[in-house]
């Protein structure tokens, strides 16, 4: 995963490892979170930022997570920004969320 650079009061995720990686101390204000094993549904973005990706998230909550068999999983979402040209129209990123089979624990 690439790392994406935010402020520290942001709430964001400064960098992800994919643990295929070695593990690297945080920087100054920043908290090191595991996030639990799980399911995840992936959703691709293309286009401009912000508005592809708020396009995404508004289909998975009106056309996705409506239909049955899965529900949103008690993990952090996560919002993946590849290096490049956010404002391009090709520009690429994926909205990862954590799921469950509808009714598991």
């Amino acid at each position: 995963m690439q790392k994406r650079t935010v402020l520290p009061s942001s709430g964001q995720i400064l960098c992800c490892n994919d643990g295929a990686q070695e593990r690297v101390a945080p920087a100054d204000g920043y908290t090191d979170l595991t996030i639990a094993a799980g399911t995840w549904a992936v959703f691709a973005s293309r286009g401009p930022m912000p508005g592809a990706i708020q396009e995404v998230w508004k289909r998975i909550y009106s056309e996705w997570f409506p239909s049955p068999g899965y529900e949103h999983a008690d993990r952090p979402d996560l919002e993946v920004y590849p290096e490049g040209d956010s404002l391009s129209a090709d520009y690429y990123c994926e909205v990862w969320l954590p799921v469950r089979k509808a009714g598991e624990t």
